[in-house]
């Protein structure tokens, strides 16, 4: 387990929580050194997205990639999966956590009034991630893409055009209910808040579907 551990931090968990914490610091650092980027604001309104987008991806490699390093150093398969779940569990937190303070640093150093006002009606009640209510859904969100990233790195052996495509419809509904979720929550958008929880639902029921066959596959992999 200790091998799979250590593995698992220097090629996943750490390079995911470096390339959001520094992702998260230039936007902040650019919008706070020079104000008049535009462009920088759009990118403070979506920044929890890009965490979303990339927990998807590098769950995806995890068993297009990664899967074959470890198995080839001898780390065995039980110890992969469960230092998978160890590293699920971790960078879903992390991510969650570098939301809240990213989220904290905009709200004391940024005019964000000023910057929300130019981005459109719907931005008027201010950043939607940097608000308490905005972090279980983005938590679930993380928790539970990275195994359907993985589900799906399984199938792209033998179906890869197929499992290509569902990537990226998979990313985009992710990208797209988790902003749904994050303005009723707001109260932004006048939708019953249960669509929130119907969302985390299958958020959850995915990820469950995801880590089943994760488990499946890891059992039978080999190294190629």
């Amino acid at each position: 387990m200790k091998q799979a551990l250590l593995f698992l931090w220097d090629q996943y968990i750490s390079m995911i929580l470096r390339i959001n914490l520094a992702l998260g610091l230039l936007i902040l650092g650019v919008k706070y050194l020079i104000p008049k980027v535009a462009i920088f604001g759009s990118y403070l309104t979506m920044y929890p997205l890009f965490p979303i987008i990339f927990l998807l991806i590098y769950g995806y490699s995890l068993t297009t990639l990664y899967r074959n390093m470890a198995l080839s150093f001898q780390c065995r398969r039980t110890d992969l999966f469960w230092g998978s779940q160890v590293a699920f569990l971790a960078t879903g937190l992390g991510c969650a956590l570098l939301t809240a303070v990213m989220g904290f640093l905009a709200a004391n150093l940024l005019d964000l009034t000023a910057i929300m006002g130019k981005e459109g009606p719907l931005f008027q009640g201010g950043i939607l991630w940097a608000k308490p209510e905005a972090i279980p859904v983005l938590l679930i969100a993380a928790l539970t893409l990275q195994p359907m990233g993985a589900a799906l790195g399984c199938l792209y052996e033998k179906h890869k055009i197929i499992t290509t495509v569902i990537l990226v419809v998979l990313m985009l509904l992710g990208v797209a209910s988790t902003t749904l979720c994050l303005f009723i929550a707001d109260g932004t958008l006048p939708i019953s808040p249960s669509v929130i929880l119907w969302t985390c639902v299958g958020f959850v029921a995915l990820g469950l579907v995801g880590e089943l066959t994760y488990y499946r596959s890891n059992k039978n992999a080999v190294v190629r």
